[in-house]
């Protein structure tokens, strides 16, 4: 829309359109009315409001006057040339609103033609640095001098060149043409007087002009209809990398700066127009398949987006792209640093080409394999190419099996197969029940690591029992027995009710697989009686003495019989021992029979008996029997049990080395006061001070010192204490027994007497004279 106003000096605004009356204000104020305008002059630039504007300005009956043109979307030299303006007042009343689009650069050709100097080039270059720029020369060449820059630039770049040749324009603006030199800017060239920068300077775009503007038409043609597939609007330093753009596309290998290429691909991906970009590509995909290995990190999602965002999945196009896409990936992996930003890049392309099989079927071919050995001493490159293979297996439906019949595969699954993509496979396959199966299967003899494990685990406990199965069937086919073990392991130690886990795990899998079951049964089974407290376990141990050893149906291995027996052997106490005799006859028969051999045996009963049978001649020798049966045969006794062996020997205790075996036998370190609290229960027995003086005695020369070392003193004082309440029980006469023996004791080691236990004795003397004035107050 071009709208009107016309200010002519004293008489103010004889014309005047529908315009902002600050804008007018603020544009009338930019001229210095005060001097007299010589000639036809143009002021072209841009309101704040975002419209353009250019004013003649001219003399009416010698005064000066403004015709004032707000437009958009017009090239101001149209505006010139088509002779918009008035000349007289009478013009107003046909004042032209429309233009040609199209400017005609003819006359720009033949004047640049004429001139042999390299001034425009110069002048081209400063304006696209941001300077201001003065040209001097006739009034006659001052159009002419505008339409050879304007020529210089495509059209939307050129518009942003505001300029003025009147010389009492106050205004900024990027070019100043006068007739006579005045200082408006850094840089001036006078043409009347042949002064002018030399700058020399050979910028990309510089040698458009050299080649485009001078040289050859068809370049200068050629560059400015590419400059259509563009939104750029802007005229700055950026217009080199345009250019650098164009010959990278139109002239391969020219270009092979790193810099200039990576930034000429910036200015594509950052100004293409949405609407251009299919054509684009179509028209330059021989040139785009050339460019692969000069993407970087720093643009290639930008590249990639660009390339796939708006092609149609078919034939040509499409397939070229997704081989620019691999080659050009494979290449930057050398400078990606983050290998998560690698696979995740990947991810984004695989899902913004997800409706293209295209983009998947490339990688599942020999070919691809192929390719990736170019990168064999990459890494990276191995790992990820197995993940991508994976990934688009996955999503195209292919099994397992089919990937791996592809030629090529497994060499690429042997050396990118590592602990830091295997999480991401993992990922990746776990929607896929069967690819996932086969892979984990394969892959687990190649890595050791624990995280293929417990994928395969996790699969396995959500699943059926039919997927459970047919798990355990690939594993043990794959001669993966150990690791189905561990299958199960796992699932045990996670149960809540190891019973019943059990008996699901022998439904579920035992009863269907008799060559794995009858090899790994004793395993198995050792490891879920270790998962049961002794009354579970001496149940279940009876009930599959039934089920695997008394009922003959079942073969089992050797060590399945042996596990089960001893836990039924680990069961039997002296309460129980005459309900299960009869069952413990058979056993006793079944291991004779079948030559199985336990470290067991009942021996708790061998024990017991073993005590009973002694006469009293060397206690020592019967504790070296007792800690022999009880090593020889690992008994876990329970509590009751310990205590009626303790019991039962309790009278013999009267060597401090006695209480020292049987309390390192049965009792943990510190478990010393309990031991004591033991002891006491043998007050009825004639042996008693002797047991406890040995008591003593063993306190002071083994576990006194060792508390002292540690700085546990407060230990001590705990058990001397004890002690000391316990001798407070005997008379006061009996207190000379205790030190009789305990000193003849320490004399025979040849050991001076303990201070401590002068210490215990005066305590306790101390004790026993309180309780006796205490207990004679309440006489009295």
């Amino acid at each position: 829309m071009i709208r009107h106003a016309v200010y002519v000096e004293e008489k103010g605004y004889v014309y005047k359109d529908e315009i902002n009356k600050d804008d007018l204000n603020r544009i009338v104020e930019m001229f210095n009315l005060e001097e007299k305008n010589v000639g036809d002059t143009y002021t072209y630039f841009k309101l704040d409001s975002s419209d353009s504007v250019i004013i003649k300005s001219f003399l009416i009956d010698d005064k000066n006057a403004l015709h004032i043109v707000l437009f958009d979307e017009i090239n101001p030299l149209n505006l010139i040339k088509e002779n918009i303006f008035i000349n007289t007042l009478e013009d107003v009343e046909n004042l032209k609103r429309e233009v040609e689009e199209n400017f005609n650069y003819d006359d720009a050709e033949e004047f640049l033609k004429n001139r042999q100097d390299r001034s425009i080039k110069d002048i081209a270059y400063l304006l696209l640095k941001g300077e201001k720029v003065t040209i001097v020369d006739k009034v006659e060449n001052h159009n002419k001098w505008l339409e050879a820059i304007y020529y210089c630039f495509n059209e939307a770049s050129s518009k942003n060149i505001t300029f003025t040749t009147n010389p009492y324009f106050k205004g900024d603006v990027r070019l100043y043409i006068f007739d006579e030199n005045i200082q408006k800017s850094s840089y001036t060239f006078d043409f009347k007087r042949g002064i002018g920068p030399k700058l020399m300077i050979n910028t990309p775009y510089v040698k458009f002009i050299d080649s485009g503007v001078y040289a050859s038409k068809k370049i200068y043609r050629t560059y400015m209809n590419f400059m259509e597939y563009f939104n750029y609007t802007l005229l700055d330093e950026e217009l080199n990398n345009s250019y650098n753009l164009f010959l990278l596309l139109n002239v391969p290998n020219l270009i092979n700066d790193g810099v200039a290429i990576k930034e000429a691909l910036k200015f594509l991906l950052k100004y293409i127009k949405p609407e251009e970009r299919q054509a684009f590509i179509e028209n330059y995909i021989n040139s785009l398949d050339l460019l692969w290995d000069k993407v970087n990190s720093d643009i290639a999602e930008e590249f990639y987006l660009f390339m796939f965002k708006d092609i149609e999945h078919k034939k040509g196009i499409y397939d070229r792209i997704v081989s620019i896409f691999y080659r050009s990936y494979f290449n930057i992996l050398k400078e990606i640093v983050g290998f998560d930003s690698a696979v995740e890049l990947f991810e984004r392309m695989l899902e913004l080409n997800k409706e293209k099989p295209y983009f998947k079927t490339y990688v599942l071919d020999k070919t691809f394999f192929k390719f990736v050995e170019d990168f064999v001493d990459l890494d990276v490159a191995n790992e990820i190419s197995l993940y991508i293979a994976v990934s688009c297996a996955v999503s195209s439906g292919l099994s397992y099996i089919q990937l791996k019949n592809i030629e090529g595969f497994n060499k690429t699954l042997t050396q990118g197969i590592s602990d830091r993509i295997i999480k991401y496979i993992l990922d990746k396959i776990e929607g896929d029940l069967d690819f996932a199966i086969g892979f984990i299967i394969d892959v687990e003899g190649i890595l050791e690591a624990h995280i293929i494990r417990n994928k395969l685990y996790e699969i396995y406990k959500r699943e059926s029992s039919e997927v459970k199965r047919s798990i355990y069937k690939r594993l043990i086919e794959a001669d993966k027995k150990e690791l189905s073990f561990e299958i199960f392991k796992r699932g045990l130690e996670e149960s809540e009710d190891a019973v019943k886990y059990f008996e699901e795990y022998r439904r579920e899998i035992l009863d269907y697989f008799m060559e794995y079951s009858k090899e790994y049964l004793g395993k198995i089974i050792n490891e879920y009686f270790k998962s049961l407290n002794r009354q579970d376990r001496f149940q279940e141990a009876k009930k599959l003495l039934f089920e695997y050893i008394i009922n003959t149906s079942y073969t089992i291995n050797k060590e399945a019989e042996c596990s089960i027996v001893q836990n039924f052997e680990l069961g039997i106490t002296l309460e129980n021992y005459l309900e299960n005799k009869e069952l413990i006859e058979q056993v006793r028969a079944i291991k004779a029979r079948k030559e199985i051999k336990t470290r067991i045996d009942m021996s708790f009963l061998d024990v017991i008996y073993l005590i009973d049978d002694f006469s009293g001649e060397d206690f020592g020798e019967l504790i070296d029997e007792i800690k022999y049966v009880i090593k020889e045969y690992d008994i876990e006794t329970s509590i009751r049990h310990r205590n009626i062996i303790l019991y039962k020997v309790g009278k013999y205790l009267t060597n401090f080395e006695y209480h020292k075996a049987l309390f390192d036998l049965f009792y943990e370190e510190e478990d010393i006061l309990t031991y004591f609290e033991f002891i006491k229960i043998n007050r009825r027995e004639e042996s008693y001070k002797d047991i406890l003086s040995s008591f003593i005695v063993y306190y002071l020369y083994y576990i006194e010192p060792k508390y002292r070392l540690l700085n546990r003193e407060d230990k001590n004082t705990e058990i001397e204490d004890a002690i000391i309440n316990e001798l407070t029980t005997f008379k006061s006469k009996d207190l000379d027994y205790f030190d009789e023996k305990i000193k003849e004791t320490f004399q025979n080691l040849h050991l001076s007497i303990p201070v401590k236990w002068s210490i215990i004795l005066n305590n306790t003397k101390q004790r026993m004279t309180l309780k006796y004035k205490i207990l004679n107050l309440f006489k009295g």
